[in-house]
């Protein structure tokens, strides 16, 4: 009857224990993780023996361990990872030289092995399996300092681990030669130029046909990432980089917070990483506890180093980087985690003959105990860190209210980019809520309409329903359209009002339809107004122009926030242009909002050069965006409109969004 073998029967019971052990751990305290570790610790082959470690088993645990290292480069943001490359590359060595070290150390004189079994085993403790990055990720912390900087660290550790692998392999077999190292050299060069030259160009192309297909979406990323798993390995690379590089080289498409960047998280969360951790737990075998203490010295020993030298790099990174203990305690549980190098290391090491039996059955508990250290310090310390971040992000810029987000539509061609737009703008706030409106006229045929508006409306909930944020259509009919608009946003208390233009609207001599003049003149709130030519996860560069003395503004600070959430969602570069007390002032605004993103500030001293420089070298890969003024305020005069006017003629093919600061009543 047991190990069961039916493929239902183990789906089944996998399925059963993806539900139930998380909730078990939660009652105890524990992350979710560490349940679902020793699950399947109890269901393998060296304990209940109910599961056997067949290939569906370990084909669904590589799956996760690749899944996991995609989504740790999918959460990578490259202007952050630019900014924290050195701190990245310190870390790396830091956290690969100390463990290397001490790990021939303690194998030398402790365990009294040879050379080259002393440096593949010391390899081991040097690399780590991000394990716990889901973790991070549940907490919002994808984007902190000391996250990124692990993140980077992990793939210059694992890099070099992996080399002394290959070079040790290669060693023992007799295969080192000149031949070998330029083969390496030729490898990873040209897997490079494939991931960051030739598949991004492919990826805009793909992305761009299936904007608005989800399933079709979903399955290009899955392609996307074992297509570059598999070609890292046809070149001698180890599929968990290829997996990190292709979520490095994708990021830039898939916006955070999307539908898309939903069905990738919810499809990793409940099948693939829990298959890894039911897979890991399934490969270790408590029962060399039990065999005599020659068994207890190579687990303590193999256990203690591993656990102690991630903990010296951490502490080492804290001292430099002038960290707390909670961000050290976050850095040394993501890098604690010895699972999928780990394991490939010590069965080569074995099939070698370099390890005998102790060695690897050593190695196995350490998996199970690092794997359970790192789950606990992320999940303990993370709490604190995002705590910290979030006190910090209120003391700097107070305490902020949720978005109420109005979405009045007209269009429906413009309905899934307007909401888009929407969703970056809105604040990292579960209170957000977006309301879709459609307004009729109140005429004979009125309730007819409505019944067609309802139904455009609900295809917005749905489009709006796969992204984290919620929902709320509203569909009313009333005499004037715009003071329809503006007795819902008074209704909902809408803190901003999004509202998008059609391409005829751009072929008039009005700037804007009607509508939106009538918001900007007399409605309260921030006004957005959006002409989207392009899929947002297309845009390389935003653009962003301020009107003179617009840090004097009212609602300066709440509208450069939007931009700034816009923009960090997107995830590129931007450039600010304006006159030097507007940049000045900008610059300190956004420092204060902790915000990383990649921004160039460039001071102007007339108008002239100021909007010449801001349209230069513009292409429909850009969105221009501007702070407008409204008539009245404090930053409005003549020159401006005109600044507006022209960007909507003589630019037909670029991506425009204007920002309109709220105003008193």
């Amino acid at each position: 009857m047991f190990p069961v073998e039916n493929p239902v029967y183990i789906f089944a019971i996998a399925v059963t224990i993806f539900f139930i052990a998380p909730k078990i751990t939660r009652w105890l305290k524990l992350p979710d993780i560490i349940g679902l570790i020793i699950a399947g610790v109890l269901l393998g082959p060296n304990a209940l023996n109910i599961l056997a470690l067949d290939s569906s088993i370990v084909l669904l645990g590589t799956v996760g361990t690749l899944y996991i290292m995609f989504l740790s480069g999918l959460g990578v943001n490259f202007s952050d990872f630019k900014q924290a490359g050195k701190r990245s590359l310190i870390f790396g060595l830091l956290t690969f030289a100390i463990p290397q070290s001490l790990g021939i150390l303690t194998a030398i004189v402790v365990l009294q092995q040879n050379w080259p079994a002393a440096i593949l085993l010391a390899s081991m403790y040097a690399s780590h399996t991000l394990l716990a990055y889901p973790i991070v990720s549940k907490l919002g912390l994808k984007r902190s300092e000391p996250v990124v900087v692990t993140v980077g660290g992990t793939l210059v550790t694992n890099f070099l681990a992996l080399s002394i692998l290959t070079f040790i392999a290669a060693s023992v077999g007799g295969e080192l030669s000149y031949f070998f190292w330029v083969k390496i050299i030729f490898s990873y060069l040209f897997f490079i130029m494939i991931m960051f030259v030739l598949m991004p160009v492919a990826g805009r192309w793909l992305f761009t046909r299936v904007e608005n297909e989800g399933v079709a979406q979903f399955l290009l990323v899955l392609a996307w990432l074992f297509v570059s798993a598999s070609i890292a390995q046809l070149l001698g690379i180890e599929p968990i980089i290829g997996a990190f590089f292709a979520g490095l080289s994708i990021n830039r498409f898939i916006i955070h917070g999307s539908p898309l960047q939903n069905r990738i998280d919810f499809v990793g969360s409940i099948i693939f990483i829990p298959y890894f951790l039911i897979y890991v737990g399934m490969i270790v075998d408590l029962r060399i506890l039990f065999s005599g203490w020659e068994s207890w010295l190579f687990v303590i020993t193999v256990t203690g180093t591993a656990t102690a030298a991630k903990w010296l790099a951490a502490f080492f990174a804290q001292r430099l980087f002038h960290y707390t203990r909670a961000q050290r305690g976050v850095m040394f549980g993501l890098s604690n985690a010895q699972a999928v190098n780990t394991l490939a290391a010590v069965l080569v090491g074995y099939k070698l003959g370099l390890f005998g039996e102790n060695i690897l059955n050593g190695t196995i508990v350490m998996i199970l105990f690092t794997c359970v250290v790192s789950a606990f310090m992320v999940e303990h310390q993370g709490r604190i860190v995002a705590l910290q971040e979030e006190t910090e992000k209120d003391a700097g810029l107070g305490v902020i209210q949720p978005d109420h987000i109005l979405i009045p539509v007209a269009y429906p061609e413009l309905v899934p980019r307007l909401a888009e737009l929407a969703h970056l703008l809105k604040k990292e706030d579960r209170d957000t809520i977006l309301y879709p409106l459609s307004v009729v006229k109140d005429l004979e045929d009125a309730e007819i309409q409505l019944v067609s508006v309802r139904k455009m409306l609900s295809g917005v909930i749905e489009h709006v329903g796969g992204t984290d944020s919620r929902a709320q259509a509203i569909a009313r009919i009333d005499g004037d359209i715009p003071a329809g608009i503006m007795r819902t946003a008074k209704e909902i208390g809408a803190t901003k009002v999004v509202i998008g233009w059609s391409r005829e609207t751009r072929k008039t001599e009005s700037d804007f339809n009607s509508i939106a003049e009538k918001l900007i003149e007399e409605c309260p709130a921030i006004i957005v107004v959006g002409n989207l030519l392009a899929p947002l996860n297309s845009i390389k560069q935003v653009r962003l122009f301020l009107p003179r003395h617009a840090e004097r503004e009212k609602g300066f600070i709440t509208c450069l926030i939007a931009w700034v959430n816009m923009v960090n969602k997107l995830r590129v570069p931007a450039r600010i242009y304006g006159f030097a007390d507007s940049v000045n002032d900008t610059k300190n605004y956004i420092s204060r909002c902790g915000n990383k993103q990649l921004i160039f500030y460039c001071v102007e001293e007339d108008l002239p050069s100021a909007w010449r420089n801001f349209q230069e070298a513009t292409n429909k890969d850009e969105m221009l965006t501007l702070l407008g003024a409204r008539p009245g305020s404090i930053s409005w005069g003549n020159s401006q409109f005109r600044i507006t006017s022209h960007a909507v003629r003589s630019l037909p093919e670029v991506s425009f969004v204007f920002f309109y600061p709220e105003r008193s009543v």
